[in-house]
């Protein structure tokens, strides 16, 4: 290493524009350490025949701002896509988010109006609705919806009662009052044809990068950091809460469901959703592989760091930590907050601002 030189570690989409901005807008050389095999982070993906797997599960790459959008199609080509989803309850499919087609399914409502004069008579009433997760919910949509779609996967996906969450989880919980399956309405959505960490492998081609796969890091001292800042400090002032994802895969005979990914909100199922990876794709392609997304509360092999457990107590502690140090921590982790693929973008652009050309 030479003496100007940055330590970025984490190869996720964070860490990866960092590296690419550094290298694009200054004259310095770039060390990026990855731990796993492969770049991506929670995006990372395997080509396999005719389509693309989601390590991680579905990733659609979605914004409002056409910067980021153009900036990722400088990596990669996109193929248009809008993320559908449905919910299995009782052996029956329902679509998500909430929208006319839901209530069409669940009530057999077929007009706006009557839906929202059901939906205004089925929410619960409170003083303070903000008061926690259970509480928001039940504000928003009523008994009804949220003990069928809403608290079995909640309390599996936190493992723990949504009155123990925070409200803001849930705050923003799209309902619709006409027909569209679509999860995101941001103006750009899809996905790199090649794959994620084949787009990630383009944003990091450059004489002035260095890639280092396998490598957790501990020898360096890094300038930017994006992974879990308990964790780098030896848990010197204690654990902040995470839920970990693990992923069983196989080669479903029939597409029993037709689309990209299947919430199972019914805690008679341990997983939490299926994942349909050729609909991420090429649809019509004979390779059906499926992934089951399980959640857990500790950390095993197998499993991957997924999800900032935002509670008042561990935020406080994330703050501590932060204060404490002299290294920027970025990204999902690093940042101690779930962000979207665009944000996770953002932040990287943002964070290698802080460089000044050392020409």
């Amino acid at each position: 290493m030479k003496a100007n030189d940055i330590v970025v570690i984490g190869a996720g989409l964070t860490g990866a524009t960092i590296a690419q901005q550094i290298v694009e807008k200054t004259d310095r050389n770039v060390l990026l350490i990855e731990k796993s095999s492969k770049v991506g982070g929670m995006c990372a993906t395997t080509p396999y025949k005719d389509i693309v797997l989601h390590d991680y599960g579905p990733h659609i790459f979605f914004t409002k701002e056409k910067e980021l959008w153009d900036y990722v199609n400088r990596f990669g080509d996109f193929r248009q896509y809008r993320a559908q989803v449905k919910a299995s309850v009782d052996d029956r499919l329902y679509s998500l988010p909430f929208n006319m087609n839901t209530f069409q399914e669940l009530w057999g409502i077929k007009e706006p109006y009557l839906a929202a004069q059901k939906l205004a008579k089925s929410k619960v009433k409170f003083e303070n609705p903000d008061l926690n997760f259970e509480t928001k919910a039940l504000s928003l949509v009523g008994e009804e919806l949220y003990q069928k779609f809403i608290y079995g996967y909640t309390k599996k996906q936190w493992g723990c009662e949504p009155k123990e969450l925070p409200a803001f989880i849930i705050s923003r919980l799209p309902i619709r009052l006409y027909y569209d399956n679509s999860y995101q309405s941001a103006l750009f959505s899809g996905i790199p044809i090649e794959g994620y960490t084949k787009l990630v492998e383009n944003m990091v081609d450059h004489p002035r990068i260095k890639v280092k796969l396998n490598e957790d890091g501990n020898n360096y001292k890094p300038d930017f950091h994006t992974g879990a800042i308990d964790e780098f400090y030896k848990y010197k002032f204690g654990e902040l809460g995470y839920r970990y994802l693990s992923f069983v895969w196989a080669r479903a005979m029939l597409d029993k469901y037709g689309v990209q990914a299947v919430n199972f909100p019914g805690l008679n199922v341990a997983h939490t959703r299926i994942a349909c990876n050729k609909h991420l794709g090429c649809h019509d392609s004979e390779c059906n592989i499926v992934s089951y997304e399980y959640s857990h509360g500790e950390m095993a092999d197998g499993r991957i760091q997924a999800y900032p457990i935002n509670t008042p107590k561990n935020n406080d502690l994330y703050q501590k930590y932060k204060s404490k140090s002299d290294i920027n921590f970025t990204g999902r982790l690093g940042s101690y907050k779930y962000v979207n693929m665009d944000q996770a973008i953002k932040l990287g652009m943002e964070t290698a601002q802080c460089l000044k050309n050392s020409k």
